[in-house]
């Protein structure tokens, strides 16, 4: 009966130790998920404010043509 109960014991600390390890895997990939997409986002914000530059730069000749 203790050997059963030491078996038991031990097979839930892996399964918890298991989960443990599944869990931070899950965590790193979210995490590299939110950083590429934070890349975009900023790229994103970079074409933007590039795109709004030239054209605040072209509507002076407009207004003038």
């Amino acid at each position: 009966m203790t050997h059963l109960i030491k078996t038991l014991i031990r097979l839930i600390f892996l399964s918890v130790l298991w989960l443990l390890v599944r869990f931070t895997q899950f965590v790193l990939e979210l995490s590299e998920l939110i950083h590429e997409a934070d890349a975009v986002s900023n790229a994103e914000l970079h074409l933007q404010v590039k795109i709004h530059h030239q054209l605040k730069a072209l509507t002076p000749k407009f207004i003038k043509a």
